[in-house]
């Protein structure tokens, strides 16, 4: 529920010029965590992995003539890592004889 807060007052926060530009950073991120949480099994490793690739990418468009760097599309980036890494966690994939059961579980401590 936080997650979802926080990505709705951060939406709130862009203009529809940009629009585009950061749901491809939340997806591109969303991706990117998803991975890493599936390969590494790790969340903070995942997050940091994440997060690097989002830096990076930021740093080369500092440095390019393609791009513009914007710090807003670190906030992007990182609410995508967070729901790459927390949904990984969250949903599995079972298969049972001919059907693919999703089962979708995740506990707060």
């Amino acid at each position: 529920m936080k997650i979802l807060i926080f990505i709705l007052l951060l939406g709130s926060c862009i203009n529809a010029y940009s629009a585009t530009d950061k749901a491809l950073h939340v997806g591109a991120s969303f991706v990117i965590g998803s991975l890493a949480q599936y390969y590494t099994e790790s969340i903070t490793t995942s997050l940091i992995a994440c997060m690097t690739v989002g830096v990076a990418k930021e740093v080369y468009d500092k440095h390019s003539r393609h791009g513009v760097a914007d710090k807003k599309d670190l906030y992007f980036d990182a609410a995508g890592c967070l729901l790459g890494v927390t949904g990984v966690k969250a949903f599995q994939v079972y298969k049972k004889s001919d059907r693919y059961i999703l089962n979708y579980r995740y506990y707060f401590k």
